[in-house]
């Protein structure tokens, strides 16, 4: 074979491979000539030749085909084995697949998840940092000073004490498994002054009340003398009668220790006026 002959040979394949590059995207080169590849959802039944085209058939329930093809068979549908503890999230068409996950709580024990295995738990005093997910475990953290975890858990985190109110009161600290108590704050101290302000304002108006009844008595007492009835410049006593007919009381005259003379007054038995020791 000369050198022109080997140079016809590569043009000529250059030609061909340029023709393979013309075929679109969802076309396969077969005999040289662009045929159609099967759909998503479809397999092939038979392929293309010099008088027909492509002949393709959908997949049967169960299976699937997720791109354009020219495979004579479809795929089975992934099986969620609860037992392996996993769980269906979307139910399979003969496009797509069915798509399982890890049940709650577990991960993939491996890449290639076959098996879902237990996620670990935090124990009280520990935070999840970072929760399992289908390739992870959880990771557990200490809490942090000011924080804590009281529970048993793949999911909960640390959470913060609590922080007592301008009216509260601290009754016990928080540590890292349990949270800050507060209390109301105690009000004794102020019942305590408002009880004692109290039993003083009741005193003190207790004393004043005193003072003006007994004030008030002495005025009476000398009002009462100020109106006792006179005679010829005599004062008349009141005092008890023996006659029930009369008034309880009635007035004689007082007179004066001594008279004018200077001699002593006597009163003499059944009269109702004093005479002096002369008279006598």
């Amino acid at each position: 074979m000369t050198f022109l002959q080997l140079y016809l040979l590569l043009f000529l394949s250059c030609i061909q491979k340029g023709t393979v590059l013309a075929c679109q995207d969802t076309e396969y080169v077969k005999d040289g000539k662009c045929c159609s590849l099967c759909p998503p959802g479809k397999r092939m039944s038979q392929e293309c030749d010099a008088d027909s085209g492509t002949v393709c058939e959908f997949c049967r329930t169960g299976e699937f085909q997720d791109k354009w093809n020219k495979e004579t068979t479809c795929h089975q549908h992934a099986y969620c084995d609860t037992n392996a503890g996993k769980e269906q999230v979307t139910k399979g068409t003969n496009e797509r697949d069915t798509e399982c996950q890890c049940q709650y709580g577990r991960h993939c024990s491996d890449p290639t998840c076959e098996i879902c295995i237990q996620s670990k738990h935090c124990s009280p005093g520990y935070g999840v940092t970072h929760i399992a997910t289908s390739i992870s475990d959880t990771q557990c953290s200490a809490c942090a000073e000011g924080s804590f975890s009281n529970t048993t858990s793949f999911e909960d985190p640390c959470i913060g004490w609590k922080i007592c109110g301008n009216e509260e009161e601290e009754l016990f600290p928080g540590n890292s498994t349990s949270d800050k108590v507060c209390r109301m704050k105690s009000h004794r101290n102020h019942i305590m002054i408002i009880v004692i302000c109290l039993i003083f304002v009741a005193l003190i108006t207790a004393v004043c009340c005193y003072c003006v009844i007994k004030k008030c008595g002495i005025f009476q007492r000398k009002k009462e003398e100020q109106q006792v009835p006179q005679m010829n410049g005599h004062k008349l006593v009141p005092i008890e009668s023996n006659d029930p007919e009369a008034g309880s009381m009635e007035y004689r005259y007082s007179l004066s220790d001594t008279t004018a003379q200077g001699h002593p007054v006597a009163q003499e038995e059944g009269k109702d006026s004093h005479m002096s020791q002369e008279e006598r």
